[in-house]
């Protein structure tokens, strides 16, 4: 497999949430996985949730509605899971506020309108 590939000078990328030798395939298959590189990349920390949701801010909302920083704080304390999460509540949060033309989203307005979605990913 990898000398037809190297032959024609082609690479191959490979992303899957367990290692080679975890995964259900033939063993010339998982070997020629492990001769690559193997990176682990994990979810993203706090600090760095908190720097993708100002980011997020600046880009796309420019302060229309004005969010709170206890509210960002509160947003990335619960969008662990992945980065799609972290921006849908936000973008919840947001869309939220201008249906209601609130013009701060302040804690509690935040918690409320975020309560069934922050149920549902636990």
């Amino acid at each position: 497999m990898s000398k037809g590939l190297n032959e024609r000078g082609k690479k191959v990328i490979f992303t899957s949430d367990r290692h080679p030798d975890a995964l259900e395939l033939c063993e010339e298959a998982k070997e020629f996985l492990k001769k690559g590189s193997i990176l682990e990349i994990n979810w993203p920390g706090y600090e760095c949730r908190r720097k993708i949701l100002d980011k997020k801010i600046k880009e796309h909302f420019l302060n229309d509605p004005e969010i709170q920083e206890e509210v960002l704080d509160y947003i990335a304390a619960h969008g662990k899971e992945n980065v799609r999460i972290l921006e849908g509540l936000l973008n919840k949060a947001v869309a939220m506020a201008r249906l209601e033309r609130v013009k701060a989203v302040d804690l509690a307005f935040a918690k409320e309108s975020l309560e069934e979605s922050i149920s549902l990913i636990g």
